[in-house]
C-alpha cells in the first residue's frame, strides 16, 4: 500500500487537514472523526491514524473530495492555536508522570524523587519502602553503558 502526503494548516476556529488523494470520490475512501482522533481509509492507500493536539467538535466538522485531495475541516472546541497537528506520545509519557505525581502521597513523592535523582534519572520508582532504605543504582537502558564524567 502506498502512503499518501497530507497538509494542514488553521484559523482561530478550524484546522484544515488536506489528504492528496488521486481520483477522491465520496465512495472511495472514509473519514472517522472522534474528539481526539482522525482517521482516514481509502482504496490502495494506507491508512492515515492522527492523535490529535486538541479535541474537537466532531458534530460540526465535515470533509469533502476534490479530483486530487480530499479536505477535512476539523472545528476546534477551543479557539486557540495549535502547536502541531498531532499530539506525541512523549507529551502523553509526561502527563502520565505528572499525573502520578501529584496525586501521590508524601512517601510516593520521595521515593520518585530520590530513585530519579540517584540513578541519574535511569530509576523511576514510587515504591518507598524499597527506596528509602538504600541508595538507587544506575541501571541504564539494554546495550547502554554508564560513565560518570568528572
Amino acid at each position: 500500500m502506498a502512503k499518501v502526503k497530507h497538509d494542514w494548516y488553521q484559523t482561530d476556529t478550524a484546522v484544515t487537514v488536506t489528504v492528496l488523494l488521486k481520483n477522491a470520490t465520496e465512495k472511495n475512501y472514509s473519514v472517522q472523526l472522534e474528539q481526539n482522533a482522525l482517521t482516514l481509509q481509502a482504496d490502495g492507500i494506507e491508512p492515515i491514524a492522527l492523535n490529535l493536539w486538541n479535541p474537537i467538535n466532531v458534530e460540526q466538522s465535515a470533509h469533502k473530495a476534490t479530483p486530487s485531495k480530499v479536505e477535512i475541516k476539523l472545528a476546534k472546541l477551543i479557539a486557540q492555536r495549535w502547536e502541531a497537528l498531532e499530539r506525541k506520545t512523549k507529551d502523553d509519557v509526561n502527563a502520565l508522570f505528572k499525573k502520578i505525581f501529584a496525586d501521590a502521597n508524601e512517601d510516593t513523592r520521595k521515593a520518585m524523587m530520590k530513585s530519579y535523582y540517584e540513578s541519574g534519572g535511569t530509576v523511576l520508582s514510587t515504591n518507598w519502602a524499597e527506596v528509602g532504605a538504600k541508595p538507587v543504582q544506575v541501571r541504564p537502558p539494554d546495550g547502554c553503558e554508564f560513565k560518570k564524567w568528572d
